[in-house]
């Protein structure tokens, strides 16, 4: 079976507002939850995001527009989720061989972003549910490459001590999974103030500039929503077989 670890990272990549569709497959279920924590968000505006980032380093998970480099949800992780995984989850659109020796980079769709690997990192696929090689990886992305199909990955790696520099556009993955054919297009990275560029003349409101991006905020004509996790406030849910519906008005 695909590694615990490795699933809990995949799943959790549910946004407020959107779910991912993570493969065709009916026995791999959609995620039904905001986050990994079960909690509501509370809405912010871009003063708050910006005093959040003054006051310390945050997580933040970003759910990108269709193909546009504009993001449609931001939502600030609570605790101590710094301490996560960072990770991407995007379509694969070229490989390429690094020019040193066993390197090699993936490119995704988003805006050309690449994400390096070697043969030290994890390889996991989940039609399969294994661990693959090296070499079958990279078989398997040049394979449906070939075939036109553009397989959706999650690629994981440990966070870095500090914020990585806006300009800083480098990704090494410890864990690559193959995933499906998901269109979701997620960051989930620690920022801080340096990652925030305000504008003065809206719109956009501002930029959120990580690995070498600048992700357009549009807060102010409602294309992008800003949310702080509410770890205080915890969800309940259930669940059953519906047996009878009834319309008739009690009232």
């Amino acid at each position: 079976m695909i590694n615990g670890i490795v699933r809990k990272h995949v799943m959790a990549l549910a946004m407020a507002g959107g779910l991912l569709a993570l493969g065709a497959c009916s026995d791999f279920e959609a995620p039904a939850v905001l986050s990994e924590l079960d909690t509501y968000a509370s809405d912010i505006n871009m003063a708050d995001f910006s005093s959040n980032l003054d006051a310390q380093a945050v997580r933040v998970d970003v759910l990108l527009y269709g193909e546009r480099l504009v993001a449609r949800e931001v939502v600030i992780r609570s605790g101590d989720a710094t301490a996560d995984e960072e990770r991407i989850h995007a379509r694969v659109v070229g490989f390429a061989p690094s020019t040193a020796a066993d390197r090699a980079r993936l490119t995704l769709n988003i805006n050309g972003l690449t994400v390096q690997f070697t043969p030290e990192t994890r390889f996991v696929a989940r039609d399969v549910d294994r661990e693959l090689d090296y070499e079958g990886f990279i078989a398997r992305v040049r394979a449906a490459l070939a075939e036109g199909e553009h397989p959706a990955i999650v690629a994981l790696r440990a966070p870095p001590d500090m914020p990585q520099a806006p300009g800083d556009g480098e990704f090494h993955a410890a864990v690559l999974a193959l995933v499906g054919e998901g269109e979701g297009r997620v960051l989930s990275l620690n920022i801080d103030r340096d990652n925030l560029v305000r504008n003065e003349t809206p719109p956009p409101d501002g930029w959120l500039a990580v690995l070498g991006l600048e992700i357009e905020l549009r807060v102010s004509e409602g294309l992008t929503h800003i949310k702080h996790e509410r770890p205080d406030i915890e969800t309940k849910r259930f669940e059953g077989v519906v047996q009878e519906v009834s319309l008739t008005d009690s009232m």
